[in-house]
């Protein structure tokens, strides 16, 4: 079997364009995308219109998350994220509303798990662990309860891959949050063993800028600044 993946597009249209039609050259069995379409960047409505109708499995993301559920849930009171988030509200009618909160929090194939992060509780307002636990004794503890030997996450945008006690972690980083015209997703292909790369595939960054430029929308000045 094999298998796209990609996460964290956090609405950059132009790179989600660009990964589903380079997708379409490899000849997959199956596409998952690890979360987090929405939040962050300037087109979540379009990013979901292209998921919603491409072969695409998701997973939820802590962003879609904060649609769904508020901020609050992770005791957040940032004002400034709640505006972000109003924002996409009121781009979003009940078709969006439903196709997210129907989504599950993982997909399990053969021995790999794939979620947009780790998990501590799959169906409270707070299920994925912060990425602070990475530099936390807790970590290897964690890896250590999971009963796949492979498990594909995003959620942290910097890509690492941390293996424990036979089991193997694999972050692939945002394939939307990106400085330049390269973005990234991986292929994953299963047969008697595991096996996986990354894909570079460049798409329209002035695209992007443009529209950075040209849609306004709250919090997006820090967003354009610290993730695009």
């Amino acid at each position: 079997m094999k298998i796209a993946v990609f996460t964290d597009i956090h609405g950059n249209l132009q790179a989600l364009e660009a990964i589903l039609d380079d997708i379409k050259k490899e000849n997959v069995d199956r596409i998952i995308c690890l979360g987090d379409v929405i939040g962050i960047g300037p087109e979540p409505k379009e990013c979901l219109d292209l998921i919603m109708n491409s072969p695409v499995d998701m997973v939820l993301g802590n962003h879609e998350l904060y649609y769904l559920k508020g901020v609050l849930i992770e005791d957040e009171r940032d004002y400034e994220k709640r505006k972000h988030y109003d924002w996409i509200k009121s781009i979003l009618d009940d078709k969006y509303y439903q196709f997210l909160k129907d989504l599950p929090y993982q997909i399990r194939i053969s021995n790999i798990l794939f979620e947009h992060f780790l998990m501590h509780n799959k169906s409270g307002y707070t299920p994925f662990y912060k990425t602070t636990i990475m530099n936390d004794s807790k970590f290897t503890e964690i890896v250590s309860k999971i009963d796949e030997d492979y498990v594909f996450v995003g959620h942290e945008h910097i890509p690492f891959e941390f293996s424990y006690n036979g089991k193997t972690i694999i972050d692939i980083g945002s394939s939307g949050c990106t400085h330049d015209e390269n973005t990234t997703y991986a292929i994953v292909e299963i047969s008697d063993h595991v096996k996986w790369h990354k894909k570079n595939v460049k798409y329209d960054y002035t695209g992007l800028k443009r529209v950075l430029k040209y849609k306004d929308y709250p919090v997006k000045d820090f967003y354009d600044r610290a993730f695009f």
